[in-house]
């Protein structure tokens, strides 16, 4: 059953409770004894967050909890037990000094309202001398970013709660494991969690709530990942163009410029702090050079197969050339062993003295180093050719397994 209470008792209350109080003094009966201070904190929205500033732009309400001994024992004493609750201007009374150690904006943490009406404006009493003070603020705390792992980065933002004064008379504390984040507005480029701690140990003591941010990767998988990719399996698609027509080159040079210019659009887009150089700009950066490294290939290659055959091939090239061409190191392995099987012949049937044996294995030897020894520059182009292949299937299977990897890690999450 529900008790009234008439307007003359409330205004008679606060006459008492406010009576000799002062709003400097800490309230306790012992003043040797620190305030302990309840700390809960509500987050509404993540308004904004720079990755290259470290600035987080937030939304958020703190509920502050503390018992007053000076009110709960003029309470006592007044008679009026009928009354449960009530309100206190807080220019009126005490309130701890509170402040974000790292605070982008602002030192205060309650942005407090100039109405007396306002709840961000008074402080609500109970009857044991509980008081809680509630404020809903747009603040900016300073983040660590890192960008290791861009663009599926996470960030830690602390909001560190402290005693603003420097003299410790009250002492933080929170009886929660993770933000309350129930009532929170979805940010369309971040995933929000949360993680709560007591930092009791640290050179100025307070509470620590931890805002996590993962990026939300798809967008950017999209229109960054996915074209860098397409643009460099089609540049190692330009060894399925003929040499001999000639547009191979043409092929190859455009694509580079149009990676070069699609680098340059997206540059804006990507983070340029000096903390860590993230996995997409290594990504990037080995394209280039992969995409560079095929261009001059194909220059390389026009030039080895246009060269005059009068000019003899170096041997360290006819070494790579047979080594590369495996199906004519068997060609030449099949002729060495007939070859070697005709002197065998001819040792039994036609050679009637050692010095006609000799001569003819000395023949056969020198025809055998004429034949091994038949590499042209077309055959060193096509050796530079089909290695250039075998780089673009590295890089493209590297890519897929990446690709695929990459799926799977955003689906499980």
């Amino acid at each position: 059953m529900t008790t009234s209470v008439e307007y003359s008792g409330v205004q008679e209350l606060h006459k008492v409770l406010l009576s000799n109080y002062s709003k400097i003094i800490t309230p306790r009966i012992n003043q040797s004894n620190l305030v302990t201070v309840d700390v809960n904190f509500y987050l509404n929205s993540v308004i904004d967050f720079d990755v290259i500033s470290g600035i987080m732009s937030f939304s958020g309400s703190f509920i502050l909890y503390w018992m007053d001994e000076i009110i709960r024992m003029k309470w006592e004493s007044s008679g009026l037990s009928n009354i449960a609750y009530t309100r206190l201007r807080f220019h009126d009374v005490w309130i701890p000094t509170i402040s974000l150690r790292n605070q982008a904006n602002t030192d205060s943490l309650c942005q407090l309202a100039s109405t007396a009406g306002s709840v961000s404006s008074t402080v609500t009493y109970y009857q044991n001398g509980w008081a809680m003070l509630a404020c809903t603020s747009v603040l900016k705390t300073t983040c660590h970013t890192d960008v290791t792992f861009y663009p599926m980065d996470t960030h830690k933002c602390n909001v560190t709660v402290i005693a603003g004064s420097l003299i410790h008379d009250i002492k933080l504390q929170t009886t929660m494991s993770t933000i309350l984040t129930d009532y929170v507005y979805s940010n369309s480029e971040w995933s929000i969690s949360s993680n709560v701690r007591n930092s009791s140990d640290s050179p100025a003591p307070g509470v620590d709530f931890i805002i996590i941010l993962s990026r939300k990767p798809t967008f950017l998988l999209i229109n960054l990942l996915f074209p860098v990719m397409v643009i460099t399996i089609l540049n190692g698609l330009s060894f399925l163009v003929p040499i001999e027509s000639g547009e191979r080159l043409s092929f190859g040079t455009s694509l580079l410029l149009m990676l070069v210019v699609f680098l340059t659009t997206v540059l804006d887009i990507l983070p340029s702090t000096n903390n860590s150089l993230s996995v997409f700009n290594i990504f990037v950066l080995s394209q280039f050079i992969y995409s560079c490294s095929l261009a001059f290939g194909i220059i390389i290659t026009f030039y080895f197969h246009f060269r005059c055959g009068d000019t003899e091939v170096p041997k360290i090239l006819q070494k790579l050339a047979t080594v590369i061409l495996k199906k004519e190191n068997k060609t030449m392995l099949k002729t060495k062993e007939k070859l070697q099987y005709d002197i065998r012949k001819d040792e039994k049937a036609n050679c009637k003295n050692e010095n006609e044996i000799k001569l003819n294995k000395g023949h056969s030897g020198d025809k055998l180093e004429n034949t091994l020894s038949n590499i042209t520059w077309k055959d060193v182009a096509k050796a530079l050719d089909r290695l250039l292949q075998y780089l673009t299937a590295c890089n493209v299977a590297i890519m897929i397994i990446s690709a695929i990897t990459l799926g799977i890690f955003i689906s499980l999450q």
